[in-house]
């Protein structure tokens, strides 16, 4: 994973990217958001029932949490309520909009980690919820003792 990291760093350098921001905040924001696609990816096995497919079903949401997360082009929805000052729209319940927002303000702001925790945050609360959910329902269609 870590040499991903580097080739997709010195991709983007070589693309003339100014790197900005700090490169812990870089990796701690993409094992937060890998976690969270891998605790989503649980809710997708629970639903269906061969690895085929998951290969099949799950290209959809995932198809989703890459354009409608702000990842492939800004898109900003509006405002369904704050907590503490923070805004939640409905792109909001997928986690990669928070990663999204806490790299552009690491990378290009230059951003600390004070300025991110509310992306941080909200990151991990949707993980802990994706789990929940794919762990009870993989439990209950899968892991029954019939």
């Amino acid at each position: 994973m870590f040499t991903k990291v580097k080739y997709s760093v010195f991709s983007a350098l070589s693309l003339g990217f100014d790197f900005k921001g700090s490169f812990a905040l870089l990796i701690l924001i993409a094992i937060l958001t890998a976690v969270s696609i891998i605790a989503f990816s649980l809710i997708l096995a629970a639903l269906t029932k061969t690895v085929n497919e998951v290969l099949v079903v799950g290209n959809f949401p995932l198809f989703l949490f890459m354009f409608f997360t702000g990842a492939a082009f800004p898109m900003k929805g509006k405002v369904l309520f704050s907590i503490f000052g923070y805004p939640f729209t409905i792109q909001g319940v997928m986690s990669p909009t928070h990663a999204i927002d806490a790299l552009s303000k690491v990378l290009i702001m230059n951003s600390g980690l004070k300025d991110i925790l509310p992306e941080i945050t909200a990151l991990i609360i949707i993980t802990i919820i994706y789990f929940v959910i794919g762990l009870w329902a993989f439990q209950r269609r899968h892991m029954r003792v019939e």
